[in-house]
């Protein structure tokens, strides 16, 4: 079974102010151009009301701080029995093993590099009980891997899968097939075979603001990053943005729209032009949702309510929050933290959250769920 964290590296690289021809060697020929000529749109509109949300229960959930890591960037968290698997953005290591009952019985894997074997950072990784997957995001390949959960050894299973250039994020649906989400001009999301080829395109994006529905896809791609989970019981794909949460019904390799909820109301300015795009949120928007996390139970949102503003005027006095919600989108209830969360994941049977947080280095700490 395959379950996971999943979240944007464009929020905690950049906080949506850079524009995506620095992420990537594909657009390098922007600089050799004499000059560039950039139109700054802002979307003017009046905020919609706060969807208001009645959590029948509001808890406080305190972190209790295991021990410090050696993780530089904290992307994504696994939990698999004794052994916690974080994958680092900027490390010598994209992936780091440790194990709960003794912090220095470190393992690491995914050595960054360019050589045989090696990998090139940002990765998703996806466990199952007996296999990885990894995706290199920015280098648009993945391949899959014999995983030996005892040794924390990995072995290659497959060839390599080469994927489209406009490809952001990925994630593993039912039948040996994959959503993506990423830079398209005629849909939101793509579902693939297992050897990359292309589907299904269909999908469109939120449009609580006025006006919005006219902004190109790219910019609202910018804007509306996807983390994705998915329920294998219901075939129900979750996609939830900074501010919006969607359920997708999946059935026949085809996606409809079964539900769509907006979180905060929000406001942006973007820029546009044949290569780039820009998204940069109303310095008074909240921040949102950063990470989730989703089990064949719940889904599970790391919500932030601070602004740029706050952020800027260093007055961000709000702690995270974990809002969950059931696979029918009802909320289940809110848990507000004692401290400022990274990322995450769920154990529902040992009843503990468990996270990364700055205490002061990054380090792994759990929550009574």
């Amino acid at each position: 079974m395959l379950l996971g964290a999943h979240g944007c590296l464009w929020e905690e690289l950049i906080k949506r102010k850079v524009s995506v021809m620095a992420c990537h060697d594909r657009f390098n020929k922007i600089i050799e151009m004499p000059y560039i000529v950039i139109l700054l749109f802002f979307l003017c509109s009046c905020s919609p009301q706060r969807s208001q949300f009645d959590f029948p229960n509001v808890e406080q959930g305190n972190v209790d701080k295991i021990f410090e890591t050696f993780v530089s960037i904290p992307l994504e968290m696994e939990k698999r029995g004794d052994m916690i698997f974080v994958s680092d953005f900027k490390g010598d290591s994209l992936l780091w093993c440790y194990n709960l009952n003794d912090s220095n019985n470190v393992k690491r894997l995914l050595p960054r590099g360019e050589g045989p074997d090696e990998f090139l950072s940002p990765v998703q990784f996806f466990l199952s009980d007996t296999t990885m997957f990894v995706y290199n995001r920015w280098h648009f390949w993945g391949k899959e891997y014999g995983f030996d959960s005892n040794k924390l050894s990995m072995k290659p299973l497959s060839t390599t899968v080469h994927y489209s250039t406009d490809i952001d994020m990925i994630y593993p649906l039912a039948e040996n097939h994959w959503i993506a989400s990423g830079r398209f001009e005629d849909c939101r999301f793509l579902i693939m075979d297992d050897k990359g080829n292309i589907v299904y395109r269909g999908g469109d994006y939120p449009d609580y603001n006025e006006g919005e529905e006219d902004i190109p896809n790219f910019p609202k791609f910018m804007f509306h990053q996807s983390m994705f989970g998915f329920n294998r019981l219901t075939s129900r794909l979750v996609s939830v943005t900074s501010h919006v949460f969607e359920l997708w019904k999946y059935s026949d390799g085809k996606l409809s729209l079964y539900k769509r909820e907006l979180l905060s109301p929000y406001k942006y300015k973007y820029g546009a032009g044949e290569e780039w795009a820009s998204a940069v949120a109303d310095e008074n928007t909240e921040t949102g949702v950063k990470r989730i996390y989703a089990t064949q139970n719940n889904i599970y949102m790391l919500y932030d309510s601070n602004t740029p503003q706050m952020y800027r005027d260093k007055k961000d006095i709000f702690n995270s929050e974990i809002w969950v919600f059931d696979w029918d989108g009802k909320p289940i209830r809110k848990i507000k933290t004692d401290s400022r969360l990274i990322c995450f994941c769920i154990d529902e049977k040992g009843e503990y959250i468990y996270c990364m947080l700055n205490a002061p280095e990054p380090s792994i700490g759990k929550i009574k769920l």
